[in-house]
């Protein structure tokens, strides 16, 4: 009797932790990725060359993060694709671009051929090598040699 009793509480605790991870209430990573998963505002783009910074928070610049894909996306883009997504590798604290296609699903994605398309993104070369600076909940700044991109989780 005393095992049973054990058991049906065991059992019940089970139930419990399967019933709140059903439900959402407790979110679980399965990524990896931890904070850097979400949806990210580019706030300012700083050029540590000249030390200028170009204030972004007005603009509708984007960055999508989920599993393994990035999503560069602007709505106001006219005369460059306005979202474009790629594939990325977090490792220890550098955040790989690779491969950048145009989001275009009917097409197969085509692998993106101009550089200028990325750069609006604050992305300069195809393959582009990220340091992660700082990487909270809310914030996320990520530097190259040449610049310093600062976002904000919306």
């Amino acid at each position: 009797m005393k095992h049973l009793k054990s058991h049906i509480k065991l059992l019940t605790a089970a139930i419990v932790c399967l019933a709140i991870t059903a439900c959402g209430w407790v979110e679980i990573d399965h990524s990896g990725n931890g904070h850097l998963d979400g949806y990210w505002h580019l706030t300012s783009i700083d050029s540590l060359a000249t030390d200028n910074t170009r204030d972004m928070q007005e603009e509708r610049v984007f960055w999508s993060v989920q599993g393994s894909l990035l999503i560069l996306y602007s709505p106001d883009f006219t005369n460059t694709t306005q979202r474009i997504v790629c594939q990325f590798k977090r490792e220890n604290k550098q955040l790989f671009i690779i491969e950048p296609r145009i989001f275009d699903r009917p097409a197969g994605d085509p692998l993106l051929e101009d550089i200028e398309q990325l750069r609006p993104f604050g992305i300069n070369k195809f393959d582009e090598r990220f340091s992660i600076i700082t990487l909270t909940s809310k914030h996320l700044t990520i530097a190259t040699d040449s610049l310093r991109l600062n976002f904000r989780k919306m």
